[in-house]
């Protein structure tokens, strides 16, 4: 009786273990040649190089906690994601080396670091010539330490920007575990568990508001960080009592509706970052103001207050608006308001997603002295999302302009006057937007 024969599937996993083998010796002979010499790695025995082969870390992958239901897609996202960091991220090989990919450090140099820590010098005959001339990598614990860190944040930083305050939250970990059978290597499990924040619902002006404990989630804890603030902080007293924080639902709608040309995925980040480092100031009518920035630059604040013992924030409002300083200069020097920039839209981060604006030198005079400029080059420094909401066109950016008092241009049947917002708005604005 003939054998039966192997699937196409089956030859093509066979060959591409192959092609996947040769790859990772190749990479071992090519760092081999970096730390010492060529002549290392030919001085170790098939057998041991199958040993270290069976040793090396096999690509992070994710799956949902036992008895939970997430997405694939965004699992896959997650796994994507952590591969983009660790391909991004680099670390010294050695001291005073050459720098590698954190994955090329993750999948090569790290297991040869535990193969050599487990190597006796009577394995085979150059087995002390090959452990003494590879110390450089196995001596160096601050390269081991930094994987060990960006591998953490690597995971830590895929939780936040998968995770969303006003749904699920997802904290992650790490587990591995060695593959004996099919693929051999070092299995590198993702577990993903999904967690709420906590809620609560508080009286404002006598209306109930939904509201969700700040955090992140956190994988060496298990769960989410929850962000803290002292009353030294917020200026009350020299006293360390703790405030938790809080964040109102819409708070979170208007960041996603003003800041509307960033991604939705940074929702979170953005919340908790704008408390981390401390910047917040009070006006005089007792608001805390907790200003968000990008890539330093301040695009608007979080605007919080002390309720029933916690600190609440209400709202976002972007730079410009009219009730954070850099906006009520503005509305000095435009002799405008709320409605005004409303119709305007210069309460939307995506109108300034463009030059058009800033290249009026008297429009940028008004934000360089409303302290707000950066905003004007803002799209030179981040990748918004899909195709930004902007004035499309010299003819819009002109009504702008003609709006504020800025310059003459050609009349509009459609736009109003430029002194102010009029009764004939409302009806202008189907028509202009």
């Amino acid at each position: 009786m003939s054998k039966k024969k192997k699937s196409g599937g089956y030859r093509e996993w066979k060959i591409k273990k192959a092609q996947h083998k040769n790859q990772f010796f190749a990479d071992v002979r090519e760092m081999c040649s970096a730390v010492a010499s060529p002549e290392i790695f030919a001085m170790i025995p098939k057998k041991k190089l199958a040993e270290l082969y069976a040793m090396r870390n096999l690509p992070f992958h994710c799956r949902a906690e036992q008895n939970t239901a997430i997405l694939p897609e965004l699992l896959d996202t997650m796994r994507r994601l952590i591969s983009g960091m660790m391909k991004s991220e680099h670390i010294a090989l050695f001291d005073k080396g050459p720098e590698v990919s954190l994955v090329f450090y993750n999948t090569v140099a790290y297991p040869v670091i535990l193969f050599l820590e487990g190597l006796e010098e009577r394995s085979f005959p150059l087995a002390k010539k090959v452990k003494e001339a590879l110390l450089p990598l196995s001596a160096c614990e601050a390269s081991i330490g930094r994987m060990q860190y960006k591998i953490r944040t690597a995971l830590n930083i895929t939780a936040i920007l998968s995770s969303a305050l006003d749904s699920t939250m997802y904290w992650l970990e790490h587990v591995k575990t060695a593959k004996s059978t099919g693929t051999i290597g070092i299995d590198n499990t993702v577990i993903v568990h999904p967690i709420q924040a906590e809620r609560k619902t508080f009286s404002v002006e006598g209306a109930a508001r939904s509201a969700v404990r700040v955090g992140v989630p956190v994988g060496e804890r298990k769960g989410l960080l929850y962000a803290w603030l002292t009353s030294s902080e917020l200026g009350m007293n020299k006293s360390n009592k703790l405030f938790e924080v809080y964040i109102q639902m819409h708070a979170l709608h208007r960041f996603k509706e003003r800041a509307d040309c960033l991604q939705e995925y940074l929702t979170t980040y953005f919340v908790f970052e704008s408390l981390t480092y401390k910047r917040l100031f009070t006006d005089d009518g007792g608001r805390i103001f907790f200003p968000v920035t990008v890539d330093n630059v301040t695009i608007g604040y979080f605007i919080a207050g002390l309720t029933n013992g916690v600190i609440l924030i209400r709202t976002f409002l972007l730079a410009t608006n009219s009730g954070t300083p850099e906006g009520k200069k503005l509305d000095q020097l435009f002799h405008i308001n709320k409605l005004d920039k409303q119709y305007l839209a210069m309460d939307k981060l995506s109108s300034f997603a463009t030059g058009e604006l800033g290249a009026n030198e008297a429009f940028r005079a008004a934000f360089r002295e409303a302290g707000c400029e950066k905003l004007l080059d803002f799209h030179k420094r981040i990748n918004f999302k899909g195709e930004p909401v902007k004035f499309l066109g010299a003819d819009r950016v002109q009504f702008l302009l003609k709006y504020l008092g800025i310059e003459r241009c050609a009349e509009s049947s459609s736009a109003p006057e430029a002194e102010g917002f009029t009764a004939k708005t409302t009806d202008a604005i189907t028509a202009v937007q």
